[in-house]
């Protein structure tokens, strides 16, 4: 997809290894400029949504290779070593207990192993692409650094997508 900005879709002409998200941040940034410019004193309310955890995980080769192997071992073993590693961090108590795998989600076990390389790359684009904004956030966190405006500025970061693409679990 292409920028739109408030209402207004931004024309541009397609530049080579174009990407929304870096669009957006690109767009945020210099939203934040001129913010500065017009009106340094002026508080102000900036709401940067990505939607890039959603699937379709459209993302460079490169951001998802990264993480080529990491999850050949399946969902189930990879929920398993997340809450594991969320206890060890002090992140959830260490009395909290594992939620049963929703019964609507496939096991792991369940996926037969033709299809296993397909959901595998699901996962790794799904990562990837999480990695990538995650960078772009960086970039405008930065931006913000660089203007003065990171002490007296509240930053809400809310990652709150469902997890990898089930919708490609029957082809789609």
């Amino acid at each position: 997809p292409t920028l739109t900005r408030n209402t207004t879709a931004v024309i541009q002409e397609p530049k080579k290894g174009y990407h929304l998200t870096e669009d957006i941040a690109d767009d945020a940034i210099t939203w934040l400029r001129e913010q500065k410019a017009y009106a340094p004193e002026k508080p102000f309310l900036m709401y940067w949504a990505p939607g890039a955890g959603h699937g379709p995980h459209h993302i460079f080769k490169e951001w998802a290779d990264k993480y080529k192997g990491q999850f050949d071992d399946g969902w189930d073993a990879l929920r398993e070593r997340t809450f594991k590693r969320q206890i060890e961090m002090g992140i959830i108590p260490p009395d909290t207990k594992l939620t049963a795998r929703d019964p609507l989600m496939a096991s792991w076990d369940s996926i037969a192993p033709e299809q296993r390389p397909f959901q595998e790359r699901l996962m790794e684009l799904f990562a990837g692409m999480v990695e990538h904004t995650d960078a772009e956030i960086g970039r405008m966190l930065d931006g913000m650094a660089a203007r003065g405006l990171r002490d007296n500025t509240l930053i809400f970061y809310i990652f709150g997508d469902n997890g990898s693409s089930a919708e490609g679990q029957q082809g789609s």
